[in-house]
């Protein structure tokens, strides 16, 4: 019966070992992911030892048995083992991974069964890696028997590959300049829109250029980057999770509030954004003070991807009133959360990981979104700036005009003064009316002072059609089709304006009923202005304004 016994666990024992995959490696000019090879165990109870896995049986494992090796978030440590055919390679034979991890040991046993230790990790000493660059590279010789790795950290995501030097060397090349590329764009963008604020003053792009800089941080670290260039002997620094996440999303959030004017145009959304706000706040201070757990993790990257789509909720809602800005706003984060979820789905192996596109979804997607708000920032710059221009040239036009009024004044006040030497009385209504028209054309002088970004512009009140309010900003729209946006409310301009002139018809609007062409009938009902407009009227100031139209 021991007999029978042991002849059946020879059986399987060979049944596993035939069974099991085994790397055979040929191709020198390629890399070859071996994703497919690996074979994986939790350890469930953080205790398990080098010397007791390898005594392990195969089938104790999970295989994985598809390209690419993702568990996504985990709290555990896990072993990792990929076995090799004895086929002598011509060439040394490197293991490569470019993904950050916390804590990586790897074990090569030789065909002799003497074995080689590497130990590296961000939360270790840079120096512990063959090559001292952000990515973990290990040379297994010609002729490696098995390795077995530990891997520990808050993502366990594992793309390994397997190659000759040359090959290898290729990639990195690729990966690195695509990454360098992306980095240069980033702090260049920070950079131009720091020097834009010391310039112009506008905290808009003081917020973008944090944003920006924050995003560069984020990026680094993603990569592990960081470490070689920052902190490479202090591990430590390297332990944070989400923190660098929360910094980048607190600017995030200040950009986009003075981007869109989100507190004053949608209250509420504010108000949720400013709770995801506070709820990733939240898990930054629990990462400083308890240990790490998996539902933080998977907490972090549900509030990121909600908090996206809360912007680009957000950046359409502000296109529908009229922000032509928000339209680019809004497609970059688009494209920053299709690349998000590209990046996602890649990592879950539901999307083939070897396509470049996916593979580089997340820095494709952020150089887009960097570019794209870059756009929509410079295009709100010049969008004000040209109304800024445009209504200097009405003022300069208006300024024109009365110059010529004036000299006409005056020929006629002197041909006034000649018809008084020869006639021995003076008709007096013609006096009276020569100084009606020239109180009313001093009327027409009367000045708005508006701040805009070419400066403070003296707009002739005369030329003002309407007045809207855009949150904390005011659209003031003028004859001849122009309009500027001002960086003060509307009820900061409403005491400066004739009551004669102007009313407030709705919460939102100043008319000059001067301009009125139209009043259409309704619960408040609407007027008709020369730009086209249709304005509401509030039920409160219907009365009022048909009284002063002298509407029955």
């Amino acid at each position: 019966m021991n007999r029978l016994r042991l002849v059946l666990w020879g059986l399987l024992a060979a049944f596993n070992t035939w069974a099991q995959p085994k790397v055979d490696y040929h191709k020198t000019d390629k890399l070859l992911d071996v994703a497919p090879y690996v074979a994986y165990l939790a350890d469930t109870a953080q205790n398990l030892t080098f010397a007791q896995v390898q005594r392990l049986p195969y089938a104790a494992f999970v295989v994985n048995g598809k390209e690419g090796l993702s568990l996504g978030n985990q709290d555990l440590p896990h072993w990792f083992r990929i076995d090799f055919a004895e086929a002598p390679a011509t060439e040394d034979l490197y293991l490569y991974t470019d993904f950050p991890l916390h804590y990586l040991d790897v074990y090569l046993i030789h065909q002799n069964d003497s074995v080689s230790t590497w130990q590296t990790g961000l939360l270790r000493p840079l120096g512990g890696r063959h090559f001292l660059t952000n990515n973990y590279s290990f040379n297994l010789g010609r002729n490696p028997k098995q390795v077995i790795f530990r891997a520990q950290s808050p993502t366990l995501h594992l793309p390994f590959l397997l190659g000759t030097i040359q090959p290898l060397v290729a990639y990195i090349f690729q990966y690195d300049l695509l990454v360098g590329a992306l980095l240069g764009l980033l702090l260049a963008l920070a950079l131009y829109n720091l020097f834009l604020y010391f310039s112009l003053k506008d905290l808009t792009f003081l917020y973008y250029s944090g944003y920006e800089l924050t995003l560069f941080y984020l990026t680094l670290k993603g990569m592990g980057t960081h470490q070689v260039f920052f902190t490479p002997n202090a591990p430590w620094f390297n332990a944070d999770n989400i923190t660098s996440v929360v910094i980048c999303a607190t600017f995030s959030f200040l950009f986009v509030n003075k981007f869109l004017d989100i507190k004053a145009l949608a209250p509420k959304l504010y108000a949720w954004n400013l709770g995801i706000l506070g709820a990733l706040m939240v898990l930054m201070f629990m990462e400083w003070l308890l240990p790490y757990q998996i539902w933080h993790n998977n907490a972090l990257d549900v509030l990121v991807i909600v908090n996206s789509f809360s912007i680009i909720l957000g950046g359409i809602y502000i296109w529908y009133l009229g922000y032509e800005p928000a339209k680019y706003f809004t497609l970059a984060w688009v494209f920053f959360l299709g690349a998000v979820v590209v990046r996602f789905l890649g990592l879950s192996n539901i999307l083939p990981k070897h396509l470049f596109w996916v593979d580089y979804a997340a820095q494709f997607g952020i150089a887009i979104e960097s570019l794209l708000l870059s756009f929509a920032v410079a295009y709100r710059f010049n969008l004000f700036r040209k109304e800024a221009r445009d209504a200097h040239a009405l003022v300069l036009q208006r300024a024109e005009e009365n110059e010529t009024l004036l000299l006409a004044h005056n020929r006629i006040l002197e041909e006034k003064i000649k018809l008084e030497q020869n006639l021995p009385i003076v008709a007096p209504n013609d006096l009276q009316r020569l100084f009606e028209k020239m109180q009313t054309e001093r009327g027409k002088n009367k000045k708005l002072a508006v701040s805009t970004i070419e400066g403070v512009l003296l707009l002739p009140i005369a030329d003002i059609i309407r007045l809207e309010a855009l949150g904390s900003y005011c659209t003031i729209y003028l004859t001849q089709q122009k309009k500027i946006v001002a960086s003060k409310s509307m009820s900061e301009f409403e005491p400066l304006l004739d009551k004669s002139d102007f009313i407030r018809v709705h919460k939102s609007h100043i008319i000059n009923i001067n301009f009125v062409e139209r009043y259409v009938r309704g619960e408040g009902g609407a007027v008709i202005m020369p730009d086209s407009a249709e304005v509401s009227v509030s039920r409160s100031m219907k009365i009022e304004l048909l009284e002063r139209l002298q509407i029955a």
